[in-house]
């Protein structure tokens, strides 16, 4: 439909009439027709430029449709909503079309009709040289309406009253021809174009099916005086026939073949929802499996045309679920990968400490990582790291950290030159700008001695044997943000019984359903309480106790604890 955005400007209105003009002289419209639109589009664009109120721009279009005998007119804005189809007269409301403009365009125009969409309202008018049901008479006609089984064995002569009955509508695509909810006041006869069946839910509007004309539509509803069950929208232009509950009643009784009819084509309908409710239901099952057979995918990919919609909707389905079914297989195939990169278990053999380490990432693939790696046969390093953000690329971080680190061990350089290193490559090799806190130490199980470094991570606890709990000191920033840093090394002597225990944020950060943390204090409760477990008791209490705080919580990052005692 050719559409003309309108100025917010009274010199404008001039120019708008003359395109619609145009339009309507072109397409064969008789002058008397043409002076009843000019009037209406004169009448309507005044009353919105100097009365209407809009929150922002009036955002005013006007559209014409037109053949030799009848105009489609609509008027869009987005002022504040009016229904001049429906506005008693004189109008309550003076900001928009008053008394004598609401009678003017109900005067002129064959048929008025209001409609609100989102931000935007609808002004539709009809004009016509013919009377309403003038087509539905024509000898032309019958042959069409005939091709509507419910109208097949009809006698001529009542066929023409239920027609002549009917009152001619025609509809611009996108317009609603029927709303869902709403009182079935009568059927509507399409005799030419397209409607969308559309379900409409508090989930959202979604597609049904598709009639073209010619077909009878609105009929159960209207016998039955029921509420629409669903909305039609027109997807063309629509030429259609509105006839009520009367007539139809007053036809049936004259025509029982035309009520068998109704029936027989309800009785198909539900036979075939049902048809699909059990076909979609094997369809769904089969996803669930995994197995989804050839014959079933060809069953359902191709459905009656009644039902198209709905296999477009499985199909869309199906590949998403099995889209996501191979990203999650891809994602599983990740997480043993990461998981084969952390040490299993490393036990002294001289047993002079105890071991233990666990993860529990928030996603199948996480960022937290732990290493402990026996450099010679009396010291032992331990690391405890945690990459920013979740995921894949966290997880990829998380390896390239855990390799670099491992390498750059083995060279036995000084602890602030070999950490000096790893940042470096990490920096350099680092395009998504990701980080990692870590905190690495060495622990000389001879000596009892612990040299650490502490790239931007958590300070640990060292817990005494005589039941202190007490942090360890901070260091620098983390792991790949600055290029050339040196991180301070420190030192500090252990006794027999002494242990470390080195976590990530997502324990102390661990949320509760009211969002509140686990925090600093709790933790260093669950370390005192349980001062002397050996290592797997201590990390297993502490993770019980976050476990019991979340209460059933969503766990929202990566939780890695890792525990030595010395004995």
């Amino acid at each position: 439909m050719p559409t003309r955005p309108v100025e917010d400007d009274l010199r404008d209105v001039g120019k708008a009439v003359a395109w619609a003009d145009g339009i309507a002289d072109a397409a064969g419209v008789p002058a008397a027709l043409r002076n009843d639109i000019q009037v209406c589009i004169e009448e309507a664009l005044a009353n919105l430029i100097m009365h209407a109120h809009a929150e922002g721009p009036k955002a005013i279009e006007l559209s014409l449709d037109a053949d030799e005998t009848t105009a489609l007119l609509q008027i869009s804005d987005a002022c504040l909503p009016f229904d001049v189809a429906t506005a008693e007269i004189p109008a309550p409301d003076p900001g928009r079309t008053g008394g004598a403009g609401l009678k003017l365009l109900r005067s002129f125009a064959h048929e008025v009709r209001y409609a609100r969409h989102g931000a935007r309202n609808t002004l539709t008018l009809v004009f016509s040289t013919e009377p309403a049901s003038r087509h539905a008479l024509d000898p032309a006609v019958l042959p069409l309406v005939r091709r509507i089984p419910a109208f097949a064995e009809m006698a001529d002569a009542t066929l023409v009253d239920l027609l002549g009955a009917g009152r001619l509508q025609r509809y611009a695509a996108g317009e609603k021809l029927m709303t869902q909810g709403e009182p079935s006041a009568h059927a509507l006869l399409l005799l030419d174009g397209e409607v969308a069946v559309v379900n409409e839910s508090r989930h959202g509007s979604a597609p049904v099916a598709r009639i073209a004309a010619p077909a009878l539509i609105g009929e159960i509803g209207a016998l039955a005086a029921l509420p629409r069950t669903a909305s039609i929208t027109a997807s063309t232009a629509i030429k259609a026939l509105a006839i009520g509950r009367a007539p139809l009643l007053d036809a049936f009784s004259h025509a029982p073949a035309m009520l068998v009819s109704v029936i027989g084509q309800l009785g198909q309908q539900i036979k075939n929802t049902n048809t699909a409710l059990g076909l979609y239901a094997s369809g769904f099952a089969a996803l669930e499996r995994g197995d989804l057979e050839a014959e079933l995918k060809d069953d359902l990919s191709n459905p009656t045309n009644e039902l198209r919609n709905f296999a477009d909707a499985f199909e869309r389905l199906a590949k998403r679920v099995n889209q996501e079914r191979r990203t999650r297989n891809e994602m599983e195939t990740a997480a043993l990968i990461q998981r084969q990169m952390l040490p299993l278990g490393v036990a002294d053999p001289q047993g002079r400490c105890d071991l233990h380490a666990e993860i529990r990432t928030a996603r199948n693939v996480g960022g937290d990582f732990y290493d402990m790696i026996w450099l010679d046969d009396r010291r032992l390093a331990l690391a405890v790291g945690d990459v920013c953000g979740k995921g894949s690329p966290a997880a990829l971080f998380m390896c390239v950290t855990v390799t670099m680190l491992r390498l750059a061990a083995r060279e036995e350089l000084p602890l602030d030159q070999m950490l000096r290193k790893v940042n470096a490559l990490l920096y350099e090799q680092n395009p998504s700008s990701l980080f990692a806190t870590l905190y690495f130490a060495v622990l000389d199980l001879d000596t009892r001695t612990l040299t650490y470094v502490n790239c931007g991570h958590n300070p640990p606890y060292v817990l005494g044997a005589d039941g202190t709990c007490a942090p360890v000191e901070m260091g620098g920033p983390p792991l790949g943000v600055v290029p050339d840093k040196l991180w301070p090394v420190h030192t500090l002597t252990l006794k027999p019984g002494d242990g470390l225990f080195v976590f990530s944020d997502g324990v102390t950060e661990a949320m509760d359903a009211e969002q509140r943390e686990y925090g600093e204090a709790r933790l260093i409760e669950v370390l005192r309480a349980h001062a002397g477990s050996n290592p797997e008791a201590l990390i297993h209490a502490v993770m019980a106790d976050v476990d019991r705080f979340a209460a059933g919580a969503e766990q929202a990052d990566d939780i890695t604890c890792l525990a030595a005692t010395l004995r």
